[in-house]
């Protein structure tokens, strides 16, 4: 994300790095007869469902942009609720047949979970990591990391060691 793009154009090249991430392209989707998996427009839904987390997360900052936020953060947590509502999909769909020796079973509501529940962490972690931080920042108006008196030793704001 630029800061040169237009809202939709962050969005659209978002959704595109959503979709390669997941790889969810007709061409590798067989068994969902060569369509994608999740539309444009769920992607986007979801999109704003997770900005609307990061908003109601506490710290509460303030209204941060879709380019404020770090785009890893933003593409783990959106990712996690794709699988959610890929999984809610699969256990309503779910099939398991079996016919003498041979068994078919469509059922990946479990692994499914399982991912979404990596992501979901290591999002949950960043996000407020990085409002913690921020959160840090803004109160004490450093914008470069907090110093502690040590640094003014270095600076050269009292002289050279060598005095």
């Amino acid at each position: 994300m630029t800061a040169s793009q237009s809202p939709a154009q962050t969005l659209q090249s978002f959704v595109t790095e959503i979709r390669n991430f997941l790889r969810d392209f007709p061409s590798q989707n067989l068994l969902l007869d060569h369509q994608e998996e999740t539309t444009d427009r769920q992607f986007l839904w979801i999109i704003a469902s997770v900005i609307d987390d990061w908003h109601q997360t506490p710290p509460h900052l303030g209204y941060i942009n879709i380019n404020e936020i770090p785009r890893s953060y933003l593409l783990k947590g959106v990712v996690a609720e794709v699988l959610l509502s890929v999984a809610v999909l699969n256990l309503r769909n779910s099939l398991r047949y079996t016919d003498g020796q041979v068994t078919v079973d469509l059922d990946k509501y479990q692994q499914l979970m399982a991912m979404r529940q990596v992501l979901r962490a290591e999002y949950e972690q960043q996000k407020l990591l990085w409002k913690t931080a921020l959160n840090l920042e803004m109160a004490l108006g450093v914008t470069h990391g907090l110093h502690s008196e040590y640094f003014y030793l270095g600076c050269g704001c009292f002289g050279s060691y060598d005095e």
